[in-house]
């Protein structure tokens, strides 16, 4: 008995501390929240809630960007498409755009993921929060 309650316990702690890479985490689609540039946080508003990007799992992605702030309170929107690819031990992923890659660092919590991109490649360190509906 001592053996099966052990034994129970053993799978039951492997099956928990299994944990899912970010790769396979961030294949979905992903509605903007918020975007911040440096100390600056703007939250989405209705039009902005609908931009969003999908990522594929054959590695392609797609963004949609809706903004309403071009004077005429129209909501119009911009599309991407490209590649993409995560690191998961440096939790780093890499865009690419017409052969041009960005690096973010990214986190995966509940269904929020975030993206950072700073240093170099950016005069200004910007955070992109996305949530999954």
């Amino acid at each position: 008995m001592k053996k099966l309650l052990f034994s129970t316990f053993v799978i039951i702690l492997t099956l928990v501390s299994c944990s899912k890479d970010i790769s396979d985490d961030i294949v979905d689609t992903w509605f903007l929240k918020s975007i911040a540039v440096d100390e600056l946080t703007i939250n989405a508003n209705e039009c902005m809630k609908k931009t969003n990007f999908t990522f594929n799992d054959n590695g392609a992605f797609q963004s949609v960007f809706y903004d309403d702030d071009f004077g005429d309170d129209e909501c119009e929107s911009d599309s991407e498409s490209g590649n993409w690819s995560v690191d998961d031990d440096s939790e780093k992923l890499t865009l690419t755009i017409n052969g041009e890659a960005i690096v973010y660092a990214i986190s995966i919590e509940d269904d929020e993921l975030t993206m950072t991109l700073s240093g170099s490649q950016v005069d200004a360190a910007q955070k992109i929060v996305l949530e999954r509906k």
